[in-house]
């Protein structure tokens, strides 16, 4: 869930972003399913992909195997690159 305080502007922007989002096309992309608000809160709420967070991969500092970093920085590379072919910039990554 992405969430904002903000007026009708805001609340456009996010509708904006949630149609983007829907039109993206690729199986590990992570859907859209609705806009709503509630006072002065907007959000955005989207599907949970399934898998483990990558923030419970890092925990603990523990040196992951060369065989799974690859894999897991492939497989982030290759949906920023499914991003960037549909012309679609990402500006918040992180690990969750």
């Amino acid at each position: 869930l992405q969430r904002a305080r903000g007026g009708l502007q805001e609340e456009r922007a996010l509708r904006r972003e949630f149609a983007r989002a829907a039109a993206l096309q690729g199986e590990r992309l992570s859907r859209p399913v609705a806009t709503g608000r509630s006072g002065s809160w907007v959000g955005l709420l989207q599907e949970i992909p399934d898998g483990e967070p990558f923030s419970t991969v890092l925990e603990g500092g523990i040196r992951l195997p060369m065989e799974r970093a690859v894999t897991l920085a492939r497989n982030l590379l290759e949906g920023l690159a499914l991003l960037h072919r549909q012309h679609y910039l990402h500006l918040d990554l992180s690990p969750d």
